[in-house]
Formats: C-alpha cells, sequence, structure tokens
C-alpha cells in the first residue's frame, strides 16, 4: 500500500492502490526507475524504495472525518451493465459508500474496509482510515504523451524527455484496435 502510495503521489499510477503486487504496480515501478533513470526493471529493490522516500514518507494512511455530504448521499439501488439503460438513467450514482469513498481516495473498496472493519460509513462526523495518495505535480510543462501499446501505458514527457506523469490504460484490442501514428494536440 505504502509503495503504491507513493508512487501515485509522484504522479506515476499503479492504478486502484490496493495493495496487491499486480500488472500494474509492475508497470508503476518500471515506470519510476526510468524516471530516476534507475536499471530497467519491475522489481522494487532497495534502491528503488530509498528513492520513493519508503522509509522516511509516514503520512500514507490518514484518518477523514466522514461530512454530512457524504452521509446523505443518495446512492442507486442498482446501476445497470447495458448501456443503453444507463443512459435513460438520470445520473450513473455510487451504490454504496464503500463505492463512492474507494473511489475519491483511489482506494479498492476492498482495502477501504480492511482499514475499517465494522465501519457502516453512515454516521456524520465519525473516523474512517484512507490512503494519502494527494499527488505533488512533476515541475514542468508537457512537450509529448506517448499510448504505448506494448506496457498498456500513457506517458506524459517534459523537456528532455523527462517523465512527469503515467497512467496504466486500456489502449485498444482487437475489437475495437486504436490507431496508430503521431497526432497533435491542438487544444
Amino acid at each position: 500500500v505504502k509503495a503504491q502510495v507513493l508512487l501515485s503521489r509522484r504522479s506515476i499510477s499503479p492504478g486502484v492502490i490496493d495493495g496487491v503486487d499486480g500488472e500494474n504496480f509492475r508497470k508503476a515501478v518500471a515506470q519510476f526507475r526510468r524516471q530516476e533513470k534507475l536499471s530497467e526493471s519491475e522489481e522494487l529493490d532497495e534502491v528503488a524504495w530509498r528513492g520513493l522516500g519508503g522509509d522516511t514518507v509516514q503520512d500514507v494512511v490518514v484518518e477523514y472525518k466522514l461530512s454530512d455530504k457524504d452521509t446523505d448521499y443518495d446512492f442507486a439501488d442498482d446501476i445497470p451493465r447495458d448501456y443503453a439503460k444507463q443512459a435513460k438513467m438520470k445520473r450513473l450514482s455510487y451504490t454504496s459508500p464503500q463505492e463512492m469513498l474507494g473511489e475519491r481516495f483511489h482506494m479498492s473498496e476492498r482495502l477501504l474496509m480492511e482499514l475499517n472493519p465494522g465501519q457502516a460509513f453512515t454516521e456524520a462526523g465519525s473516523g474512517i482510515y484512507i490512503v494519502s495518495g494527494g499527488r505533488s505535480l512533476q515541475k514542468g510543462l508537457a512537450k509529448r504523451i506517448d499510448a504505448v501499446k506494448s506496457t498498456g501505458m500513457v506517458v506524459v514527457y517534459g523537456e528532455g524527455d523527462t517523465i512527469l506523469a503515467s497512467y496504466p490504460a486500456t489502449i485498444g484490442s482487437k475489437n475495437t484496435p486504436s490507431l496508430s501514428g503521431q497526432y497533435k494536440v491542438t487544444r
């Protein structure tokens, strides 16, 4: 969890923060290593861990007080899988407090529940534990954005090919292939 939060703070998304050593986490570690000009690998070794601040950062899990707005939210009973039915709905609401809070704090519902056993998330003013993944954006302007099919990553580069941010992405499929080539973003 700590490594995922620290990567997220660097704008290198490991996907949803869930504490699982999965494909998106490994892609993020590899991207961090590229950003820091470390050896090519998906492994979070001691050098990468220190580079992330793993031994020094302590504010990874913090307390959050549920607000009236959080507890008064009008949750949907169900969201249909059929897009045509979804289009007819007034809005696509969250279906539970766990879904809403997990999405807000970029963490899995399972991790939210593990950090808050027995919590119903329905009482305003009650404290819950969440991951503190607030990003500190890398300095610099984006000069290029690459959608890399082979790695399933979108990478934002700044001056001198410095990696400013990266995110896992589904980039096409057999049924709906993505275009290849170079494109200029004008707006």
